[in-house]
């Protein structure tokens, strides 16, 4: 098996949360997820396709999070705040630096706490809606309905 093979594998078999859970975590609407992942961050998202929902994983979220408590906190443009979330989750203290003499840091631990409990409530609630056109209703459904 090859390095690639394996780094693939692993990419199948981790979480990931549709967009309906995702955005009921991150208490936003759904359809305003869905124009951040087309506009901003479709570097986010797993699969999307046509009749495929998109899936986003916690590291996915996490960086999500982080824009947004950046953005309604400190104004921060949404794209320059995944930009800081992605400095923000790979340095060990959620510390980075801006400018030459400041420092932004988050409670990463704390962060990342909330968010797994708001993701448990989420899936707690979570029905998925039927995808696709309602099934034919025929003469004989209608019959035994009505009995």
């Amino acid at each position: 098996m090859l390095c690639c093979d394996i780094i693939l594998t692993y990419e199948d078999n981790m979480i990931s949360y549709s967009t309906r859970t995702a955005a009921t975590a991150l208490g936003i609407e759904e359809k305003s997820l869905d124009n951040i992942l087309s506009r901003e961050a479709s570097w986010l998202e797993r699969g999307g396709r046509q009749g495929v929902s998109r899936r986003l994983t916690f590291e996915s979220l996490f960086h999500l999070a982080v824009a947004f408590i950046l953005k309604r906190e400190l104004g921060v443009p949404l794209s320059r705040g995944l930009e800081l979330a992605i400095g923000i989750a790979g340095a060990p203290l959620g510390a980075v630096p801006v400018g030459s003499i400041g420092t932004l840091q988050i409670d990463t631990t704390s962060l990342r706490s909330t968010l797994t409990r708001s993701l448990a409530a989420a899936l707690e609630d979570a029905s998925t809606p039927p995808r696709g056109r309602p099934a034919r209703r025929t003469a004989r459904n209608e019959e035994r309905g009505a009995s």
